[in-house]
């Protein structure tokens, strides 16, 4: 009884209707129906704007440089928008108080902007602390062959792992 009660669950999430389910809910209609804005209300910055349909959004506040000083809110707009965006409605409303991402209060405002962004999608821009040089595998010993061409290392501790470094060492 349990297996077939495991297939049947395993089967309704593989169907093709059932995967929509998982997708994101959003438009692809990246415009503004109401450019942003920024204004001072009683010590805070209030940025405002409307977006044409549900999307993706990103506020943040930059220095002069272009660095991200502040990242305010990031999300999918619509029923299930997170903190600080307001679900249900494409007109925002987002309070910036003056400090930056570690939470240290900004001294310096001039050159800071706020900027909105609409239509991101996440990429891999690196994978961190990975270098070609660093061992796969903790315990197991590698296999080591020498060639004309440089020297093979073989390893791996889940995913085997090959290649080949010259004779400088890259």
């Amino acid at each position: 009884m349990l297996v077939k009660l495991v297939i049947v669950s395993v089967l309704s999430c593989v169907s093709g209707a059932g995967l929509d389910e998982f997708k994101v809910k959003r438009k692809n209609v990246f415009d503004f129906a109401e450019s942003p804005r920024a204004r001072a209300r009683s010590g805070r910055i209030e940025i405002t704007f409307t977006s044409e349909a549900y999307c993706d959004v990103a506020v943040a506040i930059e220095d002069s440089d272009g660095r991200i000083v502040r990242h305010l809110a990031a999300g999918v707009l619509g029923p299930n928008a997170p903190l600080p965006l307001q679900k249900n409605t494409r007109t925002q409303r987002i309070l910036r108080d003056s400090k930056d991402d570690i939470g240290r209060y900004v001294k310096v405002f001039d050159g800071l902007r706020a900027r909105v962004s609409l239509g991101l999608q996440a990429r891999l821009e690196r994978v961190l602390f990975w270098s070609p040089m660093k061992r796969v595998s903790r315990n197991n010993r590698p296999l080591i062959v020498a060639s004309p061409g440089g020297v093979y290392v073989f390893e791996g501790e889940g995913a085997d792992h090959l290649r080949i470094f010259g004779h400088d060492g890259q």
